[in-house]
This record gives C-alpha cells, structure tokens and sequence, in this order.
C-alpha cells in the first residue's frame, strides 16, 4: 500500500486511482446515505501535484463528496507534524 501511495500521491500517477475504484464503490453502497467529505489541500500542495488526491479517488469511483472547508492551515504538511506538544 505504500508503494501505491508514493506512486499515486507523490509521483502524481493518476492511472492508480482505478485500482482503489472497485473497493470504494463498494463502501460507498454500504454507506450512500452519509455524507462524503473532502477536506482541503494547501494551496501549495495543489500546486505541485497538480490534483486533490482524495476528490480524484472519489471522481474515479463516480461517489459525490463536498469540500465544505476552506483551507486554513500553516503551512507545515501533515506527515511532518507529530502528536508530541511543544
């Protein structure tokens, strides 16, 4: 899984979407009724990617999902934080 994350997120290759569709849409029957929700990259991660992972995924796999949030974030990406307070 790793491997299919680096590839599709961080090499940007957007081909291994189709490989999660069939398992998604199966959550998605199970889960129609619930509201999907994609929360929101910075600005600068769009840009370099050029796609919103997660939105792409649920594109793929035809769900609906809103963005009801605005980004807001400081800059510093997610996977560099930890849960150790300062």
């Amino acid at each position: 899984m790793q491997e299919w994350i680096v590839n599709y997120k961080y090499h940007g290759d957007v081909r291994m979407a189709a490989i999660l569709s069939p398992y998604l849409k199966e959550v998605y029957e199970k889960y129609k009724e619930y509201q999907w929700v994609v929360l929101p990259s910075s600005p600068s991660s769009l840009k370099t990617r050029q796609f919103h992972p997660t939105a792409y995924l649920l594109d793929v796999a035809d769900i609906p999902y809103q963005v009801p949030f605005d980004y807001i974030g400081d800059g510093v990406k997610q996977a560099k934080k930890s849960k150790k307070k300062d």
